[in-house]
């Protein structure tokens, strides 16, 4: 159980946000990080809105992860259809991750309200990535807001490096007459359910939908594309993000046709955008992009390819060498789905002509380092993606195997669970 108790708008540090503040009672079985749900947003856009749907939807993975339901004060009311919505991604999550759960919402429900504002807009879940920055690029003439969020990719205590970013892109958003929302959340930390495969859209789309007042649709950028993105249980995705909504904003997954280095190659197009682009989470040496670690030098490839001038790009100018990258390459190792975008790189590479210094030598590390990944990405993963890309417990694969029904083996994992406590328990006590 998650029950909501109630809500609470709290004084806050900066005179220009208004905190909301949701304490939380859960079950014993349910380990949370803090005892309540907090988000906050900019004082302009005052008039906030399905608030319920933001918290519901916030907490929906942790709910779903925990086999759980979720309660709501009075004062947390929410749109009839959104229960329709949490079954459908649940029926989603289930052929996923090979479930039978369904997240129950007790609340008041009401009917959909009109937005009291006559003029509503765009908005988009803008980082300054790539997949974003493309997303702006497509579709800046429907666009106005760009909601940037701390406490998703920066964590809540790193302030400062999130004041640097937000100042960045408030340069940005001018540049292009564009306004920020800034919305703090702390549920990327609140419980260890993961943001890759399953919360993240949740996370963000759902404190978003309190807009509804400013904001009558929401764009957010794919992270994959093809038939392997379609394949893959991830917690952005083009049959998810459209049911994380309200009657009144709609969520458009944007860019799923378009592998990362064709965004790269329609940024190109536009050098303007790639002056702000921020796709660096090392920060090391504290600069904007660090131009070490694997997301720079992912992006620094395609830009050195397409002879992108260094001298107007957000990286060091040392970093824009095949060869360092190359070195780069051998002496690291790298998540699967990081592979993913490499093997993109790599098919990109062998497409070009022209010579290029460095060349066949960053061609020899990127083979090293993908090995067989490469030969299954190129013939479309026959036997399936890699175990990297998926998120279903063993017990789960284990009830596939054995085609029992979903989560039938459950009472048997809780036995050892409670075995394994009492032999800890019991350890303990001849130890004292």
């Amino acid at each position: 159980m998650i029950r909501v108790t109630q809500m609470k708008i709290e004084p806050n540090e900066e005179p220009e946000t208004r905190r909301f503040t949701f304490p939380l009672r859960v079950s014993r079985n349910i380990r949370l990080t803090d005892n309540k749900l907090v988000l906050e947003y900019p004082l302009k856009f005052n008039e906030i809105n399905n608030i319920g749907e933001a918290v519901v939807f916030s907490l929906f993975p942790i709910a779903y992860q925990e086999n759980s339901f979720i309660e709501l004060p009075e004062s947390l009311a929410i749109e009839q259809e959104t229960q329709e919505r949490i079954d459908k991604i649940c029926e989603l999550w289930n052929r996923w991750f090979l479930c039978n759960r369904r997240v129950k919402v007790i609340g008041e429900t009401v009917e959909t309200v009109k937005p009291e504002c006559q003029e509503r807009f765009g908005a988009q879940l803008f980082s300054g990535g790539v997949d974003s920055m493309a997303t702006f690029r497509r579709q800046k003439a429907h666009i106005k807001y760009l909601i940037f969020y701390n406490g998703a990719d920066i964590r809540l205590t790193r302030p400062q490096r999130f004041q640097e970013v937000k100042s960045y892109i408030e340069q940005f958003a001018q540049r292009y007459d564009k306004e920020i929302i800034a919305i703090t959340t702390n549920i990327h930390y609140l419980h260890p359910v993961s943001w890759e495969h399953v919360s993240h859209s949740c996370a963000m789309l759902g404190p978003a939908l309190a807009l509804s007042n400013y904001v009558k649709k929401v764009f957010i950028a794919s992270s994959f594309s093809g038939e392997h993105g379609k394949k893959m249980s991830w917690g952005s995705h083009p049959d998810l993000d459209p049911l994380i909504r309200s009657n009144h904003i709609e969520t458009i997954h944007d860019g799923f046709g378009l592998k990362r280095t064709e965004k790269i190659v329609l940024l190109s197009e536009e050098p303007e955008l790639l002056k702000h682009i921020r796709v660096c989470g090392a920060n090391i040496n504290k600069k904007y992009n660090c131009g070490k670690c694997e997301k720079c030098y992912r992006t620094i490839m395609i830009l050195s390819i397409l002879s992108a001038d260094s001298q107007n790009l957000p990286f060091p100018k040392e970093s824009f060498s095949l060869g360092a990258i190359a070195n780069f390459l051998s002496n690291n190792e790298f998540k699967e789905y990081t592979k993913l975008f490499w093997s993109e790189n790599l098919e990109f590479l062998e497409l070009v002509t022209k010579p290029l210094e460095g060349k066949d030598k960053l061609i020899r590390a990127l083979k090293k380092m993908l090995g067989h990944f490469y030969f299954d990405y190129k013939n479309g993963f026959p036997k399936g993606l890699p175990k990297a890309f998926e998120y279903a417990s063993k017990w789960r694969k284990l009830e596939a195997y054995m085609r029992l029904k979903p989560e039938s083996l459950l009472w048997i994992k809780k036995k050892l669970n409670t075995c394994f406590q009492s032999c800890n328990i019991t350890n303990n006590l001849r130890r004292s």
